[in-house]
């Protein structure tokens, strides 16, 4: 384990990635839609684990660990906005409802076009 400022700062980073996770989960609870419910979920999978890693890697060092946090990094990133999209959209596409104060529902401008499936459309 590394002693000194990338110690710290290690733990530091740890520690705020799982607040991170805590956060989002506290907003699983009290967000009003899905679609409000899945950006918390994806945003704390993507950066509460970047901020995971960069702590573990400070907090042991080396050239390979380095290189299986880059790549974890970027692995995470692109798979949870790319599953966070998926998620909303199937939420959308099986009826999901919008939250009452949403403003603009800019997929039912496609759902209306005939581009977009519904629910029961086959």
């Amino acid at each position: 384990m590394s002693a000194g400022l990338p110690g710290i700062l290690g733990q530091v980073l740890v520690a705020f990635g799982a607040a991170i996770f805590v956060v989002a989960a506290l907003g699983l609870l009290r967000l009003p839609d899905v679609y409000a419910r899945a950006s918390a979920v994806t945003l704390a999978a993507e950066a509460g684990t970047v901020a995971i890693l960069l702590g573990a890697l400070l907090l042991m060092p080396s050239v390979g660990n380095g290189l299986k946090v880059v790549l974890a990094v970027a692995l995470q990133v692109v798979g949870c906005a790319v599953g966070g999209m998926m998620v909303v959209r199937s939420g959308y596409l099986t009826g999901a409802r919008l939250a009452a104060g949403t403003a603009r529902d800019d997929l039912a401008r496609d759902a209306g076009a005939g581009r977009l499936p519904r629910r029961g459309d086959g």
